[in-house]
């Protein structure tokens, strides 16, 4: 039996810089529009990993995206 799986990198960082550009967004409105601290987005746009998924889905939501596409830029 052969088991496979596949390892997904976080890419939340270069997933929500290119959904900014594209929609001309800033991140402080997406923070005041979300209820998410400023200081925790800017954490993600360095790629780091997100402590809390309720947040990361909370922003998948507010962006209409997947939270696989938002976290690992794969479409569900």
């Amino acid at each position: 039996m052969n088991n496979r799986f596949m390892v997904y990198s976080i890419k939340i960082g270069s997933v929500l810089k290119r959904i900014l550009q594209e929609r001309r967004m800033a991140l402080k409105e997406v923070s005041e529009e979300t209820n998410i601290p400023y200081s925790t987005l800017h954490t993600w746009l360095e790629n780091r990993q997100p402590k809390d998924i309720i947040k990361a889905q909370k922003l998948a939501n507010y962006l209409s995206i997947a939270l696989e596409e938002l976290l690992f830029d794969h479409p569900a």
